[in-house]
């Protein structure tokens, strides 16, 4: 791996919320890059949002390839859980009516309950994003997190919207007051 296409982008948070530390991570991986999950930390509290495009069976796919490989046998090893219903949208829209879900939502054990994930319209980018409520319980009190994704860390994928759009976009994916 010494090329500029096994490089991942990621970003990481440390959000306090009420007593909590939440700990969140985006990662968007460019689409000849294997990821390498040794700097993921496994402790509690902790969201991972991805675009790995990973292809497989644990998600949409029925194929696998080698990013799909790596992502299983970190879900096997690690707490976290992958987020996903069969029936939510894909994430990806190309204009040959192909669609997919490379973007992945992991929480470690302890938020895999609370946490749903949710796919949002398409801001006219071809790529929905995908929002993680999270409820979690501290003595007694319910905190509500919302953790917008994907383009946290996407510097590399090219996201065109109008002018016009733009205002939708902002109003779609800024961070709730909540968070802070």
């Amino acid at each position: 791996m010494g090329t500029d296409c096994d490089k991942s982008e990621v970003v990481h948070l440390d959000v306090w919320k009420s007593g909590v530390l939440l700990k969140i991570l985006a990662i968007c991986s460019p689409p000849c890059n294997s990821s390498d999950f040794s700097y993921v930390n496994h402790c509690k509290h902790t969201i991972f949002v991805a675009d790995f495009k990973a292809h497989s069976p644990i998600g949409v796919y029925s194929d696998t390839n080698e990013a799909g490989g790596r992502v299983q046998d970190f879900l096997i090893s690690s707490t976290f859980e992958l987020v996903y219903n069969k029936g939510d949208p894909h994430t990806d829209l190309h204009y040959n009516d192909r669609r997919f879900t490379p973007d992945l939502l992991m929480v470690t054990a302890d938020l895999y309950k609370f946490t749903k994930r949710t796919v949002l319209k398409d801001p006219g980018s071809g790529h929905r994003q995908m929002a993680a409520p999270t409820f979690i319980s501290y003595n007694n009190e319910i905190i509500y997190s919302e953790l917008i994704s994907q383009q946290m860390a996407a510097r590399y994928k090219e996201i065109c919207f109008q002018i016009r759009e733009w205002k939708i976009y902002k109003r779609t994916f800024e961070f709730r007051d909540v968070l802070f």
